[in-house]
């Protein structure tokens, strides 16, 4: 980010998100993806490393609620998550409350 330019702060709430859809829907509006955004972990790979204004944080909150929800594909994306903020050394800070 240039200038002066604040922080972004992007908030996953983990007892609102029941599925994938619902979650990357919820990326999709927080960080402003364009409408072309594929709504899957390859598009949010490439949206996250090149698509978005840095730094940002995101912050998953209740993570275990949306965990039992979403089974290995959000334990994948946390993956992705974690592999994105080494990726991106400062730009990207991913936090996660269970």
């Amino acid at each position: 980010m240039k200038g002066g330019a604040s922080l972004k702060k992007i908030i996953v709430d983990g007892k609102a998100i029941t599925s994938m859809d619902e979650l990357h829907n919820t990326l999709h509006l927080q960080f402003g993806f364009p409408d072309y955004y594929g709504r899957n972990l390859d598009a949010l790979w490439d949206m996250l490393t090149g698509g978005i204004e840095l730094p940002v944080t995101i912050e998953w909150q209740s993570y275990a609620t949306s965990s039992e929800r979403l089974g290995e594909e959000g334990q994948r994306l946390l993956e992705l998550l974690r592999e994105a903020e080494q990726e991106l050394e400062g730009g990207l800070t991913v936090i996660v409350h269970e």
